[in-house]
Formats: structure tokens, C-alpha cells, sequence
């Protein structure tokens, strides 16, 4: 008996704001950005708009809900409260995951092992590859 029920969907927090998004229907190998996609229509709603960072880095969150990225402060992506080291549309989510969206300072010590790196060479001018 003990088993849980399985609810073959996924959480979606954007810690900033306060707003949870609960329900969002999952389906086995579906990703950050489809579960994104989803929670767009399911309300309170979100917003975004996403970046492309080549084969490599892939997509990352841009914008949320009208708050923009700056050149020191990103839309991070964290899973079950781990950061991703991967951009959202190669992040694959398992069904109960808990996806959040935080808005934090670039830290090279907590986030330069992860595709973030990417954004803040850009952001400083340079490239990497």
C-alpha cells in the first residue's frame, strides 16, 4: 500500500514572485521548455521569452513575467532545488519534479561549471565556445 499515487505532472515556481504553477500535465522525456510552454496556459500563467545559445549551451530563459536579465543578473534554473548545469530545452524532467525560476547575481564559484558560464562571457564581451 504504502506506493504514492503517481500524478504525471510537474511544479513550476518563480521564486521572486511568490507564483507556483501546479499541475502542469508531464509526459515521459518532456523537458523544461515544453513544461514552460505548458504553464503558460495554466493560470496564475507565466511569460517568457528565451535565448538560443547555440548546439551546444541551448536555450536559456531570457525574461519572465516582464523582468529581464541584466549583465550580472540571470534567470537561473534550478530542479528539485539542484541548479542545471544544462539550458531548459535539454533539462528532461521526471514527473513530480519541482522546476524553479530564480533571479540571482552571476556567481562564478556557484555557477561558472554550468552553461550560465556562456551568458556572462557574452554579457562581459567576449566569447566561449
Amino acid at each position: 500500500m504504502g506506493r504514492e499515487t503517481i500524478s504525471n505532472s510537474v511544479t513550476l515556481t518563480i521564486s521572486n514572485e511568490g507564483k507556483t504553477i501546479s499541475g502542469i500535465p508531464w509526459t515521459s522525456g518532456m523537458n523544461v521548455q515544453t513544461a514552460m510552454e505548458r504553464a503558460y496556459d495554466i493560470p496564475p500563467g507565466i511569460e517568457f521569452a528565451l535565448q538560443y545559445y547555440g548546439s551546444s549551451f541551448g536555450y536559456l530563459v531570457l525574461m519572465v513575467d516582464g523582468k529581464f536579465d541584466t549583465s550580472t543578473d540571470y534567470w537561473f534554473l534550478y530542479v528539485n532545488g539542484v541548479l542545471s548545469p544544462n539550458g531548459i530545452d535539454s533539462t528532461i524532467l521526471d514527473d513530480g519534479d519541482v522546476v524553479e525560476l530564480k533571479y540571482q547575481e552571476y556567481s562564478e564559484s556557484e555557477h561558472g561549471n554550468t552553461v550560465y558560464r556562456k551568458k556572462q562571457a557574452l554579457a562581459e564581451g567576449g566569447h566561449e565556445h
